[in-house]
């Protein structure tokens, strides 16, 4: 838990108010299960555990459309290789029996433990209460858990689930589907070696969440870059004190379009680029609220003494209107990680 809070805290997510752990809920997964069983929802297989009978929960497959028919040969072929007596293959397990050395606890029906649906179905209900507006998760989750989900919980609670659904595209390394596997895993404390939790949080933020997401060194250097640009662009905006109606209807609308970011995103960086908009500083400040990118925000970077002494040298040399020797120092600048901008001032430096 301690390292997950640091990984939100370096990508500038916001904590949230509860985070429940299912080893805490396990009587209300319990008391669940007693509601479906006095309702006729469930039964016994002595060898393996209790289970939800889907044929009596009429609408389903509402949420993922699955056929039927072809979820009852699919699970048939897997369970008959299991040895698995169910009196239906379509129906799901709710409480697993343990074996020995398993985690278990005590209920009704023998010591085991929660099955992996009736988790959230619980939890939901004791934690939110029904129905929650907003129900989230990975393309993959669709089927079976979150249609397990509101069977158990409706079947059960007799109530709504959730209004609204939200699923996002998975996540893929290089173009391939990211998997222990496959080799490929990623996790945030490595990606944060090399990048900074708001340039990871761009490259984000630039993607629709329901297309598939490509995690790619490339990519993340290109957002990487973008970040700086944009940041660039905005560092000497002066607060006029206005709002720029136009510009922050267009971001709203953009996010009422099925939270369409990258095309929100699109939106400030037409606003920092309009040289006649007005409102520019409070409007780019009221969308970062949203955004969470700290685009405003002044970074105070320390450059070493080494870098300072090779701009100055590239200043001189610029005076004396030697070119060739003014960009062998930039470079020479670059590789040690600045960027040298000129202006009639002189030059000002920043980390690349």
């Amino acid at each position: 838990m301690k390292e997950h809070l640091e990984d939100y805290a370096q990508l500038n997510v916001k904590i949230p108010d509860i985070q429940p752990k299912a080893t805490e809920h396990v009587e209300s997964m319990i008391d669940l299960i007693k509601r479906l069983e006095e309702k006729g929802y469930t039964y016994i297989t002595p060898e393996d555990g209790v289970y939800f009978k889907v044929s009596k929960f009429k609408n389903y497959g509402k949420l993922s459309g699955i056929d039927l028919k072809e979820l009852r040969s699919k699970r048939e072929l897997r369970n008959s290789e299991k040895g698995k007596s169910k009196e239906d293959e379509k129906d799901f397990v709710v409480w697993k029996f343990s074996k020995k050395d398993e985690p278990s606890w005590e209920s009704p029906w023998g010591a085991g433990r929660p099955g992996w649906h009736i988790e959230c179905s619980a939890m939901i209900h004791e934690v939110l209460g029904l129905p929650i507006d907003i129900h989230a998760g990975g393309q993959d989750l669709i089927f079976p858990h979150h249609e397990d989900e509101i069977a158990q919980a409706e079947a059960g609670y007799e109530e709504k689930f959730a209004n609204y659904w939200v699923h996002n595209g998975m996540v893929n390394v290089n173009k391939e589907k990211m998997s222990k596997s496959l080799g490929n895993f990623k996790t945030i404390k490595e990606l944060l070696k090399k990048f900074s939790g708001l340039e990871i949080r761009y490259f984000v933020i630039n993607n629709h969440y329901r297309k598939p997401i490509d995690f790619s060194e490339e990519k993340l250097i290109e957002s990487k870059t973008s970040l700086f640009r944009l940041k660039n662009l905005c560092k000497n905006l002066e607060d006029d004190g206005k709002i720029n109606s136009e510009y922050l209807k267009s971001f709203k609308e953009e996010m009422n379009n099925d939270l369409n970011t990258a095309g929100a995103l699109n939106v400030v960086w037409k606003l920092a680029r309009d040289s006649k908009a007005k409102g520019k500083y409070q409007t780019i400040k009221k969308i970062d609220e949203i955004f969470g990118l700290k685009i405003l925000d002044k970074e105070k970077i320390e450059i070493p003494r080494e870098v300072l002494k090779l701009a100055e040298k590239r200043e001189n040399a610029r005076k004396e209107k030697n070119w060739k020797n003014s960009d062998e120092l930039r470079e020479e600048i670059k590789k040690k990680g600045f960027e040298i901008l000129d202006s009639k001032k002189g030059f000002e430096l920043q980390k690349v």
